[in-house]
């Protein structure tokens, strides 16, 4: 799911920074994404990690989430003070769409090569 949503991203940005068409089809995307991205994200956490680890680990997303947080917005205001439009803005979200795409596809080709663990594959029984 962090394939679609952060593929999603990509184009609804794009529509939205580089086109006049009324907004409301790509912000219902960006919902979408929006939506996708963390609800598979976050799950998959206790998943991959450790289970002494798990505490840091979510501690760790949360900072560095925190930090884009506090990060993107300053410079998204001093993209728009130097553009003095939003069409700069939009295709450094739709850039950061294009990270996000290429984490999720790291994160795949981890965990296929880590037994499948994210795509729902059941655990085996224990002597199974």
């Amino acid at each position: 799911m962090m394939l679609v949503g952060s593929i999603l991203m990509i184009p609804a940005y794009l529509l939205l920074g580089l086109t006049d068409i009324y907004p409301v089809l790509p912000m219902m995307v960006l919902g979408a994404a929006f939506v996708l991205v963390p609800a598979a994200m976050w799950p998959a956490i206790p998943l991959v990690v450790k289970a002494e680890h798990t505490g840091t680990a979510f501690g760790l997303c949360t900072a560095i989430q925190n930090i884009g947080l506090a990060l993107f917005p300053f410079l998204n205001g001093r993209l728009r003070d130097a553009t003095h439009g939003y069409s700069a803005s939009m295709l450094m979200f739709a850039g950061l769409g294009v990270v996000g795409f290429v984490f999720a596809l790291l994160l795949k080709r981890a965990d296929q090569a880590g037994g499948r663990v994210l795509e729902g594959r059941p655990p085996r029984a224990p002597g199974v």
